[in-house]
């Protein structure tokens, strides 16, 4: 059974991280380290990643705080999230481009695509077209007071009409 680590916790990973990510790029397998314990230990690491994407995207503002306070703990989350130490702009881009398709798709089919841990965007896109396709997930359309207007950029904007 796997802990969800604490942020303490989360940093004695940094190492297991660098290593990890330097061996996934170079395609260099640790010797000696079983298979259930390397699951173990990227199981942790993507518990940890999660919850630091759950806490950036968690930030609202606060008037009592103020904007200054806003952009600093935003900044933060988000090096903490996105590991712009560890990781290459391509993976950040990865990372930021995979966030908004899963927020973007129905919330019960973004969230089981993000529970499978989707290696990559063409398996998350993978995914959605299963699940969606299967009709496991069903889309609803807005209510009679919305409306959906379609921009030139191709996204969904939803308005009240009043």
């Amino acid at each position: 059974e796997l802990a969800i680590l604490t942020l303490p916790a989360s940093e004695k990973l940094d190492g297991l991280l660098q290593e990890e990510t330097q061996k996934k790029n170079q395609l260099i397998r640790p010797q000696g380290l079983s298979n259930a314990f390397q699951t173990r230990v990227l199981g942790q690491m993507w518990t940890v990643e999660d919850q630091s994407r759950q806490d950036f995207l968690s930030l609202r503002y606060e008037p009592q705080k103020g904007a200054r306070e806003l952009g600093q703990r935003l900044d933060s989350a988000a090096k903490h999230w996105l590991r712009p130490d560890l990781r290459t702009a391509a993976q950040v881009e990865q990372c930021v481009a995979m966030e908004q398709f899963l927020s973007l798709l129905p919330k019960e089919a973004g969230a089981w695509v993000q529970k499978q841990q989707p290696r990559d965007m063409e398996e998350a896109i993978s995914m959605a077209e299963q699940r969606l396709g299967s009709g496991a997930f069903t889309v609803s359309s807005p209510s009679p007071d919305r409306t959906q207007t379609n921009t030139a950029q191709g996204s969904t904007e939803t308005q009240e009409q009043g």
